[in-house]
């Protein structure tokens, strides 16, 4: 874990754009390194539709913290998170960035679409 931790501050200091394609699984994260691609971000959205569900936020953050130990097993690229709202929001940030850190997370982003 703590060398995709590495891999991805050696990612994000390179010149140019950075390509991190997304995925919902581990297996489209392994598809993803097979490619050749240097990243893998997890989407929120895909995560979603492949549970069936929309993309309004009712995917839990233990489903996502799910996704990623499979993700972070399954390949040795680093893993750029979307941690959606912080499941809970903005008093629910701390918590969630933890709990996807400690999973694998390399990185991660939030929405600005608190209330």
């Amino acid at each position: 874990m703590r060398e995709q931790r590495l891999k991805i501050r050696e990612f994000l200091a390179q010149d140019g754009i950075h390509l991190a394609p997304s995925c919902a699984d581990a297996f489209g994260a392994a598809v993803i390194e097979r490619l050749g691609f240097e990243a893998v971000h997890l989407s929120g959205h895909a995560v979603h539709k492949s549970l069936c569900l929309p993309d309004a936020g009712l995917a839990s953050a233990s489903e996502f913290e799910s996704r990623i130990l499979s993700i972070v097993d399954a390949v040795s690229l680093p893993l750029i998170v979307d941690g959606e709202t912080g499941f809970g929001g903005i008093r629910n940030i701390r918590r969630t960035m933890r709990l996807l850190e400690r999973a694998g997370a390399s990185a991660i982003h939030f929405e600005d679409q608190f209330t």
